[in-house]
């Protein structure tokens, strides 16, 4: 299984990204899966990382705007959703 899944939702496919496709991650022993909405009609972007603790997806980071989404695995990274649309 990958270490890291990173999905940019879209308007079209964002139930499906948030339900079946985290739940495949999940089975498949996907160990961190980032979530990146770019936000829409004037909504700011906004991340959020979670990390697999057993069989399950648990949030560990969450930022939105310009605030910072830090995480540690599976690298430390720290990022503003802001910067991605730059």
């Amino acid at each position: 299984a990958p270490l890291l899944a990173v999905e940019v939702l879209s308007r079209s496919t964002r139930a499906y990204d948030l339900t079946l496709k985290r739940a495949t991650l999940e089975a498949a022993g996907t160990a961190s899966y980032w979530v990146v909405d770019p936000g829409t009609g004037g909504a700011a972007p906004t991340m959020i990382g979670s990390e697999l603790r057993g069989s399950t997806y648990v949030e560990v980071a969450r930022a939105t705007g310009d605030e910072e989404f830090a995480v540690e695995l599976p690298f430390p990274v720290t990022i503003r959703p802001t910067q991605l649309l730059d």
